[in-house]
């Protein structure tokens, strides 16, 4: 069971700038001056929020390799079978492993859909719905891995998002068994929201509190299908944050994050909207997910540098 996925607090708005980031603890001086955002691209569809340098390609390290998975969602229960079921809702509550049975999981939330699709080749999906009625707030999917920290680890999935309330949380990673989830309030190290159904955002939080806040992209074509790449080394002495939409990188950040005992971490993906959990949403909504992969590396700094290469 994930007990912790029913303690996460609810996020700051997330339309604030870098410089409105709390630089009065020294460790967080010079936050403002690491950020580094990723110039326009040519891709009409995807439009970069800030413009700055540009960057290789995200890449990830040559460390061992410690896990790798890979799930595209055949109409089938059993391709869950690597996942546990975060639902949250006025009517129906469940939190643990999807199990192998099709009473596992109620399609009102989670339904398996075929079709043709525009910037998708295969036609099978997972389709995540959330009513916006108060006590609606979250239907994900949870990968709970065996790592520890100092990890080299890539995610990667393609999304389409049919209709969004105000602010959703579609993407997050977690700590476990350290101080995030005590003085740092359960709120997830990195995650990626979608604000006004096109604003890609950016949230970074430690143990301290709130590290970053940053819209990092928007999306000019929000029907059709958007596929992310987001790099995170779990290192304390070398972190690093990187986020790609469509091959075009949008934000990269050595800030430190999450807490300096935890000691693993985990992904999810699909809807959260905190602000449900106590008063009614602007609308429902609907996100399609497909191709989801998660890589994970041991981290060894003299292996390959952390930072990428400057074009």
């Amino acid at each position: 069971m994930l007990s912790v996925l029913s303690n996460y607090s609810l996020p700051r708005e997330l339309n604030q700038l870098i410089h409105t980031v709390d630089t009065s603890s020294p460790h967080l001086s010079n936050i403002s001056r690491e950020i580094r955002n990723i110039r326009n691209t040519d891709n009409h569809c995807v439009t970069v929020a800030h413009m700055d340098k540009s960057y290789d390609p995200i890449s990830h390290g040559r460390g061992r390799k410690l896990e790798s998975i890979k799930t595209s969602f055949k109409n089938n229960i059993r391709s869950l079978k690597k996942y546990n079921i975060s639902i949250n809702t006025k009517a129906y509550t469940q939190l643990g492993p999807s199990g192998q049975k099709e009473k596992a999981i109620d399609e009102r939330y989670l339904s398996f859909e075929n079709g043709s699709w525009v910037g998708k080749k295969d036609e099978h999906t997972l389709r995540f719905n959330l009513p916006k009625d108060k006590g609606n707030f979250r239907v994900e999917l949870a990968h709970r891995n065996n790592l520890n920290m100092n990890t080299d680890s890539m995610y990667e999935f393609q999304m389409r998002a049919g209709y969004a309330a105000h602010n959703v949380i579609f993407f997050q990673v977690k700590e476990s068994g350290g101080d995030m989830k005590t003085s740092g309030r359960g709120r997830p190290p990195v995650s990626l929201h979608l604000k006004n159904e096109k604003e890609i955002h950016i949230a970074i939080n430690s143990q301290n509190g709130n590290v970053l806040r940053e819209k990092i992209a928007i999306i000019s074509c929000p029907q059709e299908w958007y596929k992310f790449k987001i790099r995170i080394v779990w290192n304390r002495s070398h972190p690093s944050i990187q986020v790609a939409i469509n091959g075009k990188n949008v934000f990269e950040t050595n800030v430190s994050f999450g807490a300096h005992n935890s000691r693993s971490h985990y992904s999810k993906f699909g809807i959260y909207v905190p602000q449900q959990k106590s008063k009614e949403g602007v609308k429902d909504t609907s996100f399609l997910f497909d191709n989801v992969k998660e890589n994970h590396r041991f981290f060894n700094p003299n292996i390959r540098h952390n930072k990428v290469k400057k074009s």
